[in-house]
């Protein structure tokens, strides 16, 4: 599953909350699809679009891509949890 960081000022505190390609988008400043293929992702797409998934998960982002490959989930890691938590560091200290 594809989740991203969100931070709360007023907590002082991160959560992970649904991702949605606009979403990661404005955390990385470019196109998420475009970034995510960049890095090796196959496919990006909601559960039910990727695997049939009719689970209350379908609607989440998964990607798809060569498990031998170990830059995606890297790639996929800073995106969403390392980028969100700098720009909302970011954010706070202005």
């Amino acid at each position: 599953m594809v989740g991203i960081v969100e931070w709360d000022v007023s907590k002082q505190w991160a959560s992970v909350k649904k991702a949605s390609l606009e979403r990661l988008g404005q955390a990385i400043g470019a196109s998420a699809r475009d970034e995510l293929v960049a890095h090796g992702v196959d496919e990006i797409g909601t559960r039910k679009e990727l695997w049939g998934d009719s689970s209350p998960r379908q609607n989440f982002l998964e990607a798809r891509f060569d498990p031998d490959e170990p830059v995606v989930p890297l790639a996929i890691y800073v995106m969403t949890r390392v980028l969100p938590v700098l720009a909302a560091v970011d954010e706070v200290a202005r």
